[in-house]
């Protein structure tokens, strides 16, 4: 959330500067009109083809302006620079160098222009972009000493399919030529839960292009009348990321166990490479190739080898953010009893988070996805095929800095051309959390 929050503070993005220069030239008339009606990578190319006009004030203003807004940083720099040293009081000027500086990651030059402007006589709209780019090196420069961040939290929910079970009662055996009555533990059962969650965080920035992260986590399920089924979900994981102009790569590593009724029963381990590219302030592009495996104690068969491949697009709005991603996984059996549980996945995603203001945010997650099974299942003898369905809405509510509330509805439908492995899984949930 408070990510979030960060982004749409930064989508209070820089009014029309160019309205506000009054020019003669031909050229400088072309290159404001451009930029007036949104047309900047228009406008940059106009301009950078007009060379002889460079040490022009307003020409390198309106350049160094266009520069910015298709994020050729270092020639904004250079332009504005150049207005600076024959304007030095041209305050929108300096303002939007300063802008240039800490988008180059040059904080310090950036501190010094805002530092600059002190003194001067500043109108209010001035002003409150001296204050957001303030507000952003603050931000910076508290990153680079790390921020530790923890949470607790407790949920009281209802779960219509603990197990993922199905309702049918018997199952047809083909090698059997008959019916199979199905035992509980194969058939859905329902029941309330609690969990208690801890989750812990440390983002540091090592550099103004470079830093890392640590999550870590611990989840503990307890069910009213299905004990069986209690279990424990930790996870651990780290992240580094480098940024060169509009593109952050990203390496990532995770080992998440699974302990059912306090013993060790499964653990998945995951490294992850990719990339995320940012178009503008409002579009991102996200790409990763990642590989792990399974490794199960109680059930063998279902170790495994996974390879995965993630592409994404992220859409930020004034309210809202909207992200769309397309996967597939890999997943190869490592042991030749389990060959009929290997699989390939593909599927599509889509997420929102939409805040209603400061203190309401309303989060949806939509997904689709097919499994095709490599080999005969033993008992049916027939290669399964499934659909997975899922849809989650979860509303939270600020009730102040540290203490939220978190309302949860969640459904999820199988279907398979084998009726065992068919479900629907509704589940709801109360949750309240603490952050310190």
């Amino acid at each position: 959330m408070r990510f979030l929050a960060v982004m749409f503070l930064a989508l209070a993005s820089m009014s029309s500067y160019a309205e506000e220069v009054l020019v003669s030239e031909p050229i400088e008339k072309q290159v404001q009109e451009l930029l007036l009606n949104n047309k900047s990578a228009e406008a940059y190319n106009l301009a950078s083809e007009n060379s002889e006009l460079l040490g022009e004030p307003k020409f390198d203003f309106l350049l160094g302006l266009a520069a910015l807004k298709v994020n050729k940083v270092h020639e904004s720099v250079f332009a504005f620079e150049r207005v600076i040293a024959s304007a030095p009081n041209w305050h929108d000027a300096r303002i939007l160098l300063a802008n240039a500086y800490l988008k180059a990651n040059n904080i310090a030059a950036s501190s010094a222009e805002l530092a600059a402007l002190k003194g001067e006589a500043l109108n209010d709209a001035q002003l409150k972009k001296v204050a957001k780019l303030e507000l952003e090196i603050n931000t910076i420069t508290a990153s680079l000493d790390g921020a530790l961040n923890n949470s607790v939290g407790l949920t009281f929910g209802q779960d219509s399919n603990i197990n993922a079970g199905t309702s049918e009662d018997s199952i047809f055996i083909p090698s059997l030529n008959g019916d199979v009555p199905l035992s509980k533990a194969s058939q859905k059962l329902s029941g309330h839960y609690w969990r208690l969650a801890y989750n812990g965080s440390y983002k540091k920035k090592l550099s103004q292009q470079q830093g890392i992260r640590l999550i870590w986590g611990v989840n503990d399920f307890q069910y009213a009348n299905e004990g069986q089924y209690n279990r424990t979900i930790a996870n651990i994981a780290g992240e580094y990321r480098f940024k060169k102009e509009s593109t952050t790569y990203i390496g990532k590593g995770s080992i998440t166990p699974l302990l059912l009724k306090g013993d060790f029963y499964r653990a998945e381990t995951e490294f992850s490479f990719g990339a995320e590219h940012k178009l503008n302030k409002q579009y991102l592009l996200s790409s990763s190739i990642g590989f792990g495996w399974l490794d199960n104690k109680e059930i063998e068969s279902l170790d495994a080898e996974l390879l995965k491949f993630n592409l994404g697009a992220t859409y930020l709005g004034q309210q809202a953010l909207h992200k769309v991603s397309i996967f597939y996984i890999d997943e190869e059996s490592s042991l030749d009893i389990g060959k009929y549980n290997a699989k390939d996945s593909a599927g599509l995603s889509y997420q929102m988070i939409y805040a209603f203001n400061d203190s309401m945010f309303y989060l949806a997650m939509l997904s689709y996805q097919k499994q095709s099974f490599d080999d005969l299942h033993p008992l049916f003898l027939v290669k399964r095929k499934e659909t997975l369905r899922q849809l989650t809405n979860t509303i939270q509510y600020k009730i102040n800095k540290k203490l939220s509330v978190q309302g949860l509805l969640s459904y999820q439908n199988k279907s398979s051309n084998l009726s065992l492995y068919e479900y629907d899984r509704f589940d709801t949930a109360l949750t309240l959390k603490y952050q310190f």
